[in-house]
């Protein structure tokens, strides 16, 4: 059976440094971004998150993409 996979919504997510644990560990404090182009490469949204970053107070830390996709039987039409 086919499965068809379609892209319908993204978040871009950035861990921004805030502070350090007891042990010396990074905090992350996440900042969420949705609405994001589905049509958007890896790169662009790497590039603007890297930019969105650099107008934060402190270091970005980590980049994350999360898709939101609906799987659906290729037969028939049905869902």
């Amino acid at each position: 059976m086919a499965v068809i996979s379609e892209m319908l919504s993204r978040t871009l997510t950035l861990g921004i440094k805030n502070g350090t644990t007891a042990t010396g560990e990074d905090k992350i404090k996440n900042y969420n971004y949705s609405h994001i182009n589905l049509e958007a490469t890896d790169e662009a949204l790497h590039t603007t998150a890297v930019n969105i970053g650099s107008l934060m107070a402190n270091d970005l830390k980590k980049v994350f993409c999360t898709e939101k996709n609906l799987l659906t039987s290729g037969t028939n039409g049905a869902n």
